[in-house]
């Protein structure tokens, strides 16, 4: 008699969990944003600041698409003068990243980040 079992893929478990552990760290983000302060131009250089994850959270391929880095706190660096709008922050791994909307990012406290 044929066994009932179901068999599962390792390796296609190990993505799902994944993507379910990513989801869950950016709903996370997404609830503690709600209370904080967004950076803006006028915010100065050198602050902790936090990725905005609800603008792009309903979008699964462009969250998909962010760089893992975004997930943690960065050093905002300021704003671009020659790119009105636009921001340059540094990750935690010393990666640069330009052209970043400064309203895209929150501000963190010192004991948050």
């Amino acid at each position: 008699m044929p066994s009932k079992t179901k068999t599962i893929d390792p390796q296609a478990l190990a993505n799902e969990r994944t993507i379910i552990n990513l989801q869950a760290m950016i709903d996370e983000r997404i609830a503690k944003n709600k209370k904080r302060q967004r950076a803006t131009s006028e915010t100065p250089p050198l602050t902790i600041v936090s990725y905005d994850w609800e603008s792009v959270a309903h979008d699964k391929t462009q969250t998909a698409r962010m760089p893992a880095s975004f997930l943690r706190s960065m050093l905002f660096m300021g704003m671009i003068t020659n790119m009105p709008g636009h921001c340059l922050v540094i990750d935690r791994n010393g990666i640069g990243h330009w052209g970043c909307d400064p309203e895209s990012f929150f501000i963190l406290t010192e004991e948050e980040a």
